[in-house]
């Protein structure tokens, strides 16, 4: 495995992104009147953008309260401080979800060998972390639901019945929690297309036939399936956009519904 090398281009070396920034904390009203009060975020961030995070990607309970300035719990301990006997609750500023995002996706890069250097380590979660503060990129709704939810946090869950790829041992386990290696991406159904050298097949057909090894297209030319893993049958919901478009998805995801009278998030379901 070639390690990563992280330039500065955006960041500069010995400064916290975090503390760069203007803050402001807010009370936030969704389109359906709830208030989410009190909540932090950056004072160029948009009114519908704080309505989304705070509504649909803070996670609201079982959060350690630490003290200014420390939004996870490597940190804490750093400092000496018994995060496991802090008052909990949920996130308030965007803080805490972009650096449990970052420094999880950090700490699994680390741990695989990704970076030469602690120094990529720090460079790699400053990019990572401008991008979503500045909104050059974000990820997708399951990294910002379940991702560094135990490394930050120390939260578990039940895993319910879930499964994740062991790089060491080279084969797929039964998750013994729901968050250490939590779902980061979200259900597709069985006739769901995968490109791959020889032509399109459907995703249900790798996890079927168990086609470990197979050759497919990603965004950097092809790789190979690694695991496959039924999560068992699930109904896939069908959702007809105004444009006639349409959304296939399972009935625990969340979109954004418009009406006359209220814009909200709704279950499909």
């Amino acid at each position: 495995m070639t390690a990563l090398t992280v330039s500065d281009i955006l960041t500069q070396k010995n400064t916290s992104i975090f503390n760069s920034i203007n803050w402001t904390k807010t009370d936030i009203v969704t389109g359906s009147g709830k208030i989410i009060k009190d909540v932090e975020f950056p004072d160029f961030w948009s009114e519908n953008a704080k309505i989304q995070v705070s509504e649909k990607y803070f996670r609201r309970a079982d959060v350690p309260q630490f003290p200014e300035g420390i939004y996870d719990r490597h940190e804490a301990e750093r400092q000496g401080i018994d995060w496991r006997a802090l008052p909990t609750g949920g996130e308030k500023s965007l803080r805490y979800a972009i650096n449990r995002i970052a420094g999880c996706i950090v700490y699994w890069g680390a741990n695989l060998g990704y970076f030469p250097s602690e120094l990529e380590q720090k460079e790699f979660y400053d990019k990572l972390v401008y991008d979503m503060v500045y909104q050059f990129a974000s990820f997708n709704s399951p990294q910002w639901f379940n991702t560094g939810i135990h490394w930050a946090y120390g939260i578990e869950g039940d895993a319910k019945g879930q499964w994740y790829y062991d790089f060491t041992e080279k084969t797929a386990k039964l998750s013994v929690n729901s968050f250490e290696h939590p779902q980061a991406h979200a259900c597709l159904p069985y006739r769901a297309l995968v490109n791959t050298p020889s032509g399109a097949i459907p995703i249900g057909e790798i996890v079927s036939k168990n086609l470990v090894g197979l050759e497919v297209f990603d965004k950097d030319g092809t790789t190979k399936v690694l695991a496959a893993k039924s999560n068992g049958i699930r109904r896939i919901f069908k959702v007809v956009l105004k444009n006639g478009n349409f959304i296939e998805t399972t009935d625990d995801h969340l979109v954004w519904a418009s009406d006359d009278r209220h814009n909200r998030f709704q279950r499909v379901s």
